[in-house]
């Protein structure tokens, strides 16, 4: 039985999306909750995609990192990606650039400061230092 201390907190999304998907849990993620959604459907589609590869370059695949780096979305494995996997990683890294890193809304990408960062109207100014809100803010 596990103590309630060793389960995962309901807003640790980051050990919650390693546990849903076996191909990335034990990768580093560095980057903030709004491009939770992104992630979760790359790595849907990733494991679908190498389930359909060939069985040597499924042996030993997995995401190693995925990080946030001047505001693009760097999916790290450790192996060279097929091109079906490279497309689906492409796709993830289109879908970051244009959506908040902080609340999951449309976003640019512009430099804040000396940092580049992909942000909504509404986390113009947002820092790391500040609360992020617990999911994707809902449409007006």
């Amino acid at each position: 039985m596990t103590s309630i201390s060793e389960q995962p907190r309901r807003d640790d999304w980051k050990t919650l999306l390693r546990a849903r998907f076996p191909i990335a849990k034990s990768a580093g993620i560095e980057c903030f909750k709004g491009w939770q959604p992104i992630l979760a459907r790359m790595l849907e589609r990733l494991e679908a995609a190498v389930a359909q590869q060939p069985a040597v370059f499924r042996r030993g695949l997995k995401v190693k990192g995925i990080r946030e780096k001047f505001g693009v979305l760097g999916v790290y494995l450790s192996k060279v990606p097929t091109p079906e996997v490279q497309a689906l990683l492409d796709e993830a890294h289109a879908a970051a650039m244009v959506t908040c890193e902080v609340c999951g809304a449309p976003g640019r990408m512009a430099d804040r400061h000396g940092w580049m960062s992909v942000k909504c109207d509404a986390h113009e100014n947002w820092s790391p230092a500040d609360r992020i809100a617990d999911g994707p803010r809902q449409p007006a």
